[in-house]
């Protein structure tokens, strides 16, 4: 593993020598020539490892989401849920006007039925 490190900062220190002209007249160029190689080799390393924990996040969140919608997809149909998507299509379509629209999601109209039903009888 040791050996592994050193050939990398070695093949790591060989492109920057390689690319030693563009570089000088960057910002970079001082940050690397102020580090010494071990500073070198503890930030490379860092950057490396915060890349490996990103990608495992990445697809540790992308195997949560995948498996929440393949679930969803298989949960039987809620029918509130279904008659306030009707509710906000009808809206959508002109259909129904957006108070009415409120007191139906809320509940309110079902509420104004039970009063209606309980009176009459």
């Amino acid at each position: 593993m040791q050996l592994n490190k050193q050939l990398m900062l070695i093949s790591n220190l060989t492109i920057i020598k390689e690319n030693e002209a563009i570089l000088k007249g960057t910002p970079t160029w001082d940050m690397l020539r102020n580090m010494s190689p071990e500073e070198l080799e503890r930030n490379l390393a860092s950057m490396q490892l915060d890349a490996q924990n990103f990608s495992e996040n990445l697809n540790q969140m992308l195997g949560i989401t995948d498996q929440t919608l393949s679930v969803g997809a298989n949960f039987e149909e809620d029918e509130e849920l279904a008659e306030i998507m009707r509710t906000i299509h009808a809206v959508k379509e002109g259909e129904l006007e957006p108070e009415t629209a409120a007191e139906k999601v809320s509940g309110e109209e079902k509420e104004k039925k039970r009063e209606l039903d309980v009176e009459e009888v």
